[in-house]
């Protein structure tokens, strides 16, 4: 299950639509070793083998974009029953808008764009999307957040205080040396 890590998010690439041809520009990007181990411990993770994503932007009207894409990655996350490996693909695609931030409230507002919405926009920081922020963010809620085996049940531990009956209140009991007169 992904951590609440806190921070700042691990994969920066700062895409600037200002550069963008009108008619979009393509690209792609994969996360170093050193981006992957971090992802992997900003969710931990037990590994994340590779991440890559494929994008175009299109430039929109009023200095906003189309971030369009797909974002794969191989990923090992652990077992919630079990503990053991648990494999985990992903392969998902995306089509968000991103807007210049000083046109989000003033929109907000304008639409009636609430939180819940699907896909609202996301802020665009002097003319440049960070699509690494983006594609780390829609790993993050892409992962299982309770992975297990296939066929893994949990299991209780028996502890030896189980098996013997014991319950909380005999243990207090036998902390008080059995005195039952106090």
């Amino acid at each position: 299950m992904p951590s609440d890590p806190g921070g700042e998010i691990p994969l920066r690439r700062l895409l600037d639509v200002r550069s963008a041809p009108a008619k979009g520009l393509r690209g792609a990007f994969t996360a170093t070793s050193e981006e992957r181990a971090a992802l992997s411990a900003w969710f931990d993770l037990a590994d994340l083998a590779s991440l890559a994503v494929n994008y175009e932007i299109k430039p929109l009207d009023r200095g906003r974009a189309r971030l369009i894409g797909r974002l794969r990655a191989e990923a090992t996350q652990t077992c919630v029953a079990t503990g053991e490996p648990v494999p985990a693909s992903i392969d998902e695609s995306f089509d968000v808008e991103f807007w210049p931030a000083d046109q989000l409230g003033r929109a907000a507002r304008e639409l009636d764009i609430r939180a819940e919405d699907a896909d609202p926009p996301e802020p665009m920081i002097d003319g440049r999307i960070d699509a690494g922020a983006f594609a780390a963010e829609l790993l993050g809620v892409s992962l299982d957040p309770y992975p297990r085996k296939p066929g893994a049940e949990f299991a209780p531990v028996e502890t030896p205080e189980d098996a013997a009956g014991a319950n909380p209140f005999a243990v207090l009991a036998s902390v008080r040396g059995g005195d039952k007169s106090r």
